[in-house]
């Protein structure tokens, strides 16, 4: 018996598909994990900086674009304006004088980002007073000499320069399309109790806002303290807008909250306003949405009002006029006429920001571009958590699906391919959404959840059914070829108890007289003998694909065509019995050396419907052939010795090889067990290498003819005419011997010519 095909069903087998629930599972907890997440019912650690990681991927992959046309031009005080202009670049006199410049050339609206919230201080306050009392004094007198009025003028301008604050002012008022900036504090804790809004800031008002309480997950960022411009400033601007962003972890910004809370009142952003102005459209916003309003347009934003900039690509992206060409010329610059104008430092020494395209970019330039993607609706559109819930879902169903057994079966390769191409699909998507449409997918959620799915499936997999595997690739491996046992662990539900019925082919093989050999040799030296045997036996069988069945004291036995199906199976256990018989002579040799026996075996073929399968309790089994094929396969062998060949085979095996092999039919004979005869027929090789020849054959043929027409004359004749060919020929020996028995006592009745086996 082999025991290595003794395994236990227990073990194996498995009503329940273990790695597909664990997928199943998985699919629920990544996406019960990443819903909380989104929540902030819990917290995923470096979840959201990963995902804002492949958001920098994203825009990089995308590359850089144009601005759509040429109306947002920015403003900018660079080096060369520090340099060969500093008193416009130190002093508030300077910025009103450039304010009123931009004025001149007749812009739509242009916003200031800077701040005038400190009162400007050139001189010290007792210097002032001291000048003020020089000028007063001058002033008292009736008459002036040259000196005292160029004194008084040169007082006057020192004094016109100590109200830098006061030009400003005027120069703000008298600008209908100026937004000024303020900022928010939004680092420190809320205070309910806020001071009364700064002058002037309620010009950062929306034009329709609904502030309705929320929970803090959903109501937008709340200011702690205000940086606004001064009193004087302040009251006479007629808009203004806050420049706040939003700084992630690694110091890069990729969101701007477009409206914050201070005292239950919503301000908008710089960038919202100069988009109302431009648009001549109203903005609004209702507390809890996802989206702003400007006119028609519906803006997306967080849940708390943070919108998602869509970078158009790295510093100087936008048309770029220098401040110092600005205010050299005389009436303004045409090409800011009926512009968007956003002024702002663009020297090599303030105001850098991180971006996706740029580690030093102009705060201004990020300004100029949310103002164009609110403008062009250009703003990232991040999915619900729903949608991603959804991928989540879809790409886990998809790997559940792959882990019943007949796809699985394909092996960890294809289910770890098919994981990866999932991921790589969605990630196509995700970017060409990206891309074309500013659709920002959640990317690291659905992925990481299909690395977690396929690893806890994975897992399942070698607990349970990777055992089994590994049991029935140990059990199997030492008696089929290692291509077929993989074939079977494709396939292991064809190993369930109970057989099929297929065509298959039995090969026996024995050792000839082996009990009386086995008598002379020690149980030692017997063993060693028989490994010697049977090793390079059970190679050959498993080298044609054959699958060793048992082993029968010094038997073998081998099935072909099983478990796994084999069209040519007759062939191949010719081709193993004659590879058996060549390899006897050097087995021979090598024993004889020893001191040991010389050996011979006979083989018996037989191919027929078998019953195979594994066959036992449910605990434990043997996966074998039975039936009436099997039976005659045994026969055969033994009537290897009655006819003195090292071969035979059946009828159906004759049929099955002929193609390949030369056959010689020997008898017909009646088995014992069995009713019905069967035609035997002698293996004698392959068709090109067999060493009788066709008229041998028929000469042979022709015996055996006369023989059951009972014309002993001729059947006597034609044997010993191929015996004298073929000295030694066992069949015909037998049959002279039979023709001498019935020319002595001729068969009474009715004769068929068939041989009774007595012994098996």
């Amino acid at each position: 018996m082999a025991p290595a095909t003794r395994i236990s069903n227990q073990h194996w087998y498995r009503k329940v598909n273990a790695p597909l629930l664990a997928a199943l599972g998985g699919t629920l907890l990544c996406a019960l994990l990443f819903l909380g997440h989104r929540l902030s019912l819990l917290n995923l650690p470096g979840l959201d900086a990963w995902e804002s990681s492949t958001g920098d991927l994203r825009f990089r992959l995308r590359g850089p674009l144009t601005p759509q046309g040429d109306d947002i031009v920015i403003v900018g005080l660079d080096d060369a304006t520090r340099r060969e202009a500093p008193e416009f670049w130190q002093t508030r006199v300077g910025f009103a004088a450039l304010i009123d410049k931009i004025q001149e050339s007749e812009p739509r609206a242009f916003g200031v980002d800077a701040f005038f919230s400190s009162p400007e201080i050139n001189l010290s306050g007792s210097t002032v007073e001291a000048v003020q009392r020089a000028r007063d004094s001058l002033r008292g007198e009736t008459t002036l000499s040259a000196a005292a009025q160029e004194a008084d003028r040169a007082l006057g301008l020192v004094e016109d320069e100590t109200r830098g604050d006061e030009v400003l002012a005027e120069t703000v008022a008298r600008s209908p399309a100026l937004v000024l900036a303020l900022l928010f504090y939004l680092d420190g804790p809320p205070t309910p109790n806020q001071s009364p809004e700064p002058p002037g800031i309620s010009h950062a008002h929306l034009d329709e806002a609904v502030h309705i309480e929320q929970p803090e997950s959903r109501r937008p960022p709340r200011a702690s303290g205000t940086i606004a411009p001064l009193a004087k400033i302040g009251e006479r601007v007629q808009h203004m807008g806050h420049v706040n962003v939003k700084y992630d972890a690694d110091g890069a910004v990729r969101q701007a909250p477009l409206i914050i809370e201070r005292g239950g009142q919503l301000y908008q952003s710089l960038s919202l306003t100069l988009a109302g102005m431009y648009a001549g459209e109203p903005t609004s916003f209702v507390s809890g949405e996802s989206f702003a309003s400007l006119g028609t347009r519906r803006l997306p934003l967080s849940a708390r009002g943070f919108a998602s900039i869509a970078y158009l690509g790295p510093n100087k992206t936008f048309p770029r006029v220098s401040a110092l060409e600005l205010l050299a010329s005389e009436h303004g610059l045409p090409a800011l006429k009926d512009k968007l104008v956003l002024v702002g430092y663009t020297d090599a020494a303030r105001d850098k920001l991180i971006t996706p395209f740029d580690q030093q970019l102009d705060g201004v330039e990020l300004h100029a571009t949310l103002l164009h993607n609110i403008l062009h609706d250009e703003l990232l559109h991040r999915v619900s958590p729903w949608a991603t819930v959804l991928a989540i879902v879809l790409i886990g169903t998809t790997l559940t699906i792959l882990q019943l057994r007949r796809i699985r079966r394909r092996g960890a390769w294809f289910l770890g391919a098919a994981a990866i191409a999932m991921s790589g699909l969605y990630a196509l998507i995700s970017q060409l959404l990206f891309s074309h449409s500013n659709l920002q997918l959640d990317l690291v959620a659905p992925i990481l959840a299909a690395v977690i799915i396929s690893m806890i499936a994975m897992t399942a997999s070698l607990a349970t059914e990777g055992r089994e595997r590994r049991q029935l690739r140990s059990a199997f491996g030492q008696y089929m070829q290692s291509t077929l046992v993989e074939k079977i662990l494709q396939n292991p539900e064809q190993l369930k108890l109970g057989g099929e019925r297929r065509d298959l082919t039995v090969l026996f093989s024995d050792i000839r007289s082996f009990s009386r050999f086995s008598e002379t040799l020690d149980p030692e030296v017997l063993s060693d003998f028989l490994n010697e045997y049977l090793t390079p036996m059970t190679d050959l069988v498993m080298a044609d694909a054959g699958m060793l069945d048992k082993y029968i004291g010094d038997a073998v036995m081998a099935v072909y065509g099983a478990p796994i199906e084999l069209h040519d199976h007759a062939e191949r256990a010719c081709a193993t019995a004659l590879a058996m018989i060549g390899a006897l002579p050097a087995l021979n040799a090598r024993w004889m050396a020893r001191k040991l026996p010389e050996i011979r075996i006979g083989i018996g073929i037989n191919t027929g419907a078998m019953s195979v399968g594994n066959m036992g309790s449910d605990t434990r089994f043997d996966y074998t052939v039975m039936g009436d094929a099997v039976n005659l396969g045994a026969r055969l062998e033994s009537l290897t010795k009655t006819y003195g060949v090292d071969i035979l085979a059946g009828e159906a095996t004759m049929r099955g090889a002929c193609a390949r092999y030369l056959f010689r039919e020997i008898d017909s004979v009646r088995v014992v067990g069995r009713s019905a005869s069967a035609r035997i027929y002698q293996l004698l090789g392959t068709i090109d290498e067999a060493t009788m020849k066709k008229a041998d054959l028929d000469l042979f043929a022709d015996a055996l003819a006369a023989y059951r027409a009972m014309d002993w004359t001729a059947a006597r004749s034609g044997l010993e005419a191929f015996l004298s060919a073929h000295p030694g020929d066992g069949p015909s020996e037998t049959l002279l011997a039979r023709l001498a028995r019935l020319e002595k006592q001729p068969p009474v009745g009715a004769w068929d010519g068939v041989f009774e086996q007595v012994d098996k």
